[in-house]
């Protein structure tokens, strides 16, 4: 399979991702996230309360790992929090992509996000060594 077309398919055949934030002084978190994805554009929800949110807040740039058995999905972007017509967007994606039920989204403090890959590339561990392939975004 193409790298492009495997990195699209993790992308979309997958739910659960690990995003990576770090601080403003560097100190780093990561956590298991579910996402809705519109093409390598990435769609998530969190707590204002969670640590990443406070990340988030201080530093937009954000690394996202999806694995499926022996392929590996790394991309690096930054994340912007969404508001408005934008917001009612992703959280219309992620009920259509998660199953969630409108009311979890009720939630004072739950905040609605944006993933932009800037970086891709897919690892293919299929033999020995494992093949590693950086795939272009298109402007």
């Amino acid at each position: 399979m193409e790298p492009a077309a495997l990195a699209y398919k993790l992308v979309t055949e997958n739910k659960p991702c690990t995003l990576a934030t770090a601080s403003k002084t560097g100190k780093p978190q990561a956590a298991t996230m579910q996402y809705a994805a519109d093409g390598f554009t990435l769609y998530f929800e969190t707590m204002s309360t969670y640590r990443k949110y406070a990340n988030l807040q201080e530093n937009p740039q954000a690394s996202v790992v999806i694995t499926q058995l022996q392929h590996t999905l790394q991309m690096d972007g930054t994340v912007e929090e969404l508001s408005g017509k934008n917001a009612e967007n992703a959280k219309d994606l992620l009920i259509a992509s998660l199953g969630k039920k409108p009311g979890f989204y009720s939630s004072k403090e739950l905040r609605l996000f944006k993933f932009t890959p800037t970086w891709i590339r897919v690892l293919a561990s299929e033999g020995w060594p494992p093949e590693f392939y950086e795939v272009t975004l298109e402007k």
